[in-house]
Parts: C-alpha cells; structure tokens; sequence
C-alpha cells in the first residue's frame, strides 16, 4: 500500500517537472517573439517617413469628418 502511493506520488512529481518544463520553454519561446516584434516594430518606426508612408498606410478620404 505505502509502496504504491508513494509510487504515484513520485510518477505525479515526475508528470509535473514536465509541466512545469513545458511551461517554462512556452514562456521563453513566446518572451522570444516579443522581441523578435518590438525589433521589426522598432526598425519600422525608425525608418517611417510621414510624407513618403502616409499615403501607404492611410486613406484620407475615410480620415475626412463631413
């Protein structure tokens, strides 16, 4: 009796720390892609010019309030 729960516990334990692994590896994966992001943002609005850009990004005629 005392053998077999402390063999579930050890495979509960087991099942965990690889959760617990998992976890930690989404979080560095997903801490990797907000960087990979605010580096594309940050290159985008360095090199954003508003005279040559605007027209790309937006539409003055939706801009314009009648």
């Amino acid at each position: 009796m005392l053998t077999q729960l402390l063999r579930k516990w050890e495979s509960r334990e087991r099942k965990k720390t690889r959760d617990y692994e998992k976890e930690k590896d989404r979080e560095k994966e997903r801490k990797s892609d907000e960087t990979k992001e605010a580096r594309r943002l940050k290159e985008f609005f360095e090199d954003y010019d508003d005279e040559r850009d605007d027209v790309k990004f937006y539409k003055y005629t939706s801009m314009h309030y009648v």
